[in-house]
């Protein structure tokens, strides 16, 4: 029964014979043809693509949608990437796998497109599926996924906590600094390495203090990384005209006790501090 239930039609074998593809200029005309049957060859290849993860029998549906999800999102192509992405959001509100639902997340970050923000929103509060949604929000950008990400961090803790602020640290959002701030002394050192970095992404001028404090004495995995934030940051604001403040915060780097920094740190700074 199972096996008769993910029987593909015959539009969709015709295409399933012809994958891989040699090139991704041979992919072309295969999505193109499936483009053609619209939705229901969107709604068809996901039912083929079965509910659990690393099912073999759905590895060429997989291979499929995630053909169709790129040439749909090609440039010049509105009406392709509109009628992919619509029915694959489509399926985030139904009675889907966690699995299943993660893939369809990972193919809206190549077509997704503000239209989508609405489907992947609620992701963001479920444990699992948290981390797949918001990086199909950051892809998308704009104002209404950022807008998504801000009021998920309001109640998004430990792990989502991580992936909301990175997400918003990708797309250097400035609404949400003043949260990501707070989130810099967290006692989860992912948390304040997320939030590190966000607030250098961002080129936040208010956050020399709490980057530069943020390294420690002791060489660490959490010192390099704040120390590059510290870069990181400098390099936004000079780029944002804030000349001033980043060589301030360099010079205030390189002034710090002989010995402080490694071989490795010395020439970064040096780099920086000539850029």
């Amino acid at each position: 029964m199972a096996e008769s239930k993910r029987k593909p039609s015959s539009k969709v074998a015709a295409a399933f014979a012809k994958f891989p593809a040699p090139t991704a200029q041979a992919a072309g005309p295969i999505c193109k043809d499936l483009l053609g049957g619209g939705k229901a060859v969107v709604d068809e290849l996901l039912a083929l693509v079965g509910e659990a993860f690393g099912d073999a029998e759905g590895v060429k549906a997989k291979y499929a949608l995630h053909g169709m999800a790129l040439y749909a999102g090609r440039p010049g192509a509105p009406g392709d990437r509109k009628m992919v992405a619509a029915a694959l959001a489509a399926h985030l509100g139904a009675n889907h796998s966690e699995d299943l639902k993660a893939f369809v997340c990972r193919q809206l970050q190549y077509c997704g497109r503000d239209d989508d923000v609405r489907a992947l929103a609620p992701l963001l509060a479920h444990e699992r599926l948290c981390e797949p949604a918001a990086q199909a929000l950051a892809a998308i950008g704009g104002a209404k996924a950022t807008a998504a990400l801000r009021h998920a961090l309001r109640s998004a803790e430990s792990k989502r906590r991580v992936t909301v602020i990175t997400a918003l640290g990708f797309l250097a959002d400035t609404d949400a600094l003043p949260d990501i701030r707070g989130a810099a002394t967290n006692a989860d050192p992912n948390v304040r390495l997320a939030a590190l970095y966000a607030l250098a992404n961002a080129g936040d001028a208010q956050a020399v203090d709490i980057c530069i404090k943020a390294i420690g004495a002791k060489a660490s995995f959490e010192r390099s990384q704040a120390f590059d934030a510290c870069l990181l940051l400098a390099r936004r604001m000079k780029e944002s005209g804030r000349t001033r403040e980043a060589t301030g915060m360099l010079a205030r780097l390189a002034d710090s006790p002989k010995g402080k920094w490694t071989r490795h740190e010395q020439h970064a700074l040096k780099q920086a501090r000539g850029a």
